[in-house]
């Protein structure tokens, strides 16, 4: 039961949170994302975004709306274009096929929006941010701290393969 309501009505109430704050937000969602990860086969989430993380009574974030997760077999790949576009990776917004990965690219936007109050990419309409995402053209506010937009930039990659794994950004300094 998520009686404490939206991380996303948080945030507009809020503006964007402090570091501890997103650093706990999103460290919970990565082991949210991680367990999903851990079955066999995986479930892929492919909407991640503020609407879909729900607070329970301790104020911790429950992982909600599955309606286009998915199953993914060790080797497979998925081809489905489904997901919010301002969270949707580079290659599903190309068509191109995906795996995980498209959930560790749409955490990295979650950070950043967090930190920020708005996402990486922006756009004049839907095509102009579709084209941002796929040039990974980032709108780095100056007063991003420098440790968070190192761990960032190692996570929105338009490389899958050269993005960090969970893991990794759990074990980042930041």
């Amino acid at each position: 039961y998520a009686i404490k309501g939206q991380l996303y009505k948080l945030l507009k109430r809020q503006g964007r949170f402090d570091e501890r704050t997103t650093s706990q937000y999103v460290l919970e969602t990565i082991e949210a994302v991680s367990y999903l990860h851990s079955f066999n086969p995986k479930i892929v989430h492919r909407d991640i975004k503020p609407e879909n993380l729900l607070f329970d009574e301790n104020m911790r974030i429950k992982l909600t709306d599955f309606g286009i997760a998915t199953y993914l077999n060790e080797g497979e790949r998925l081809h489905t274009l489904c997901g919010s576009n301002e969270y949707m990776a580079p290659e599903v917004l190309k068509g191109q096929p995906y795996d995980e990965a498209c959930d560790i690219w749409a955490i990295g936007v979650l950070f950043f929006e967090l930190l920020t109050g708005y996402t990486p990419f922006k756009g004049n309409d839907t095509n102009e941010l579709i084209s941002n995402i796929k040039k990974l053209k980032i709108n780095w506010p100056n007063d991003f701290p420098p440790l968070a937009k190192n761990l960032v930039s190692k996570i929105l990659k338009l490389d899958p393969k050269e993005r960090l794994s969970l893991e990794e950004i759990r074990n980042h300094a930041w």
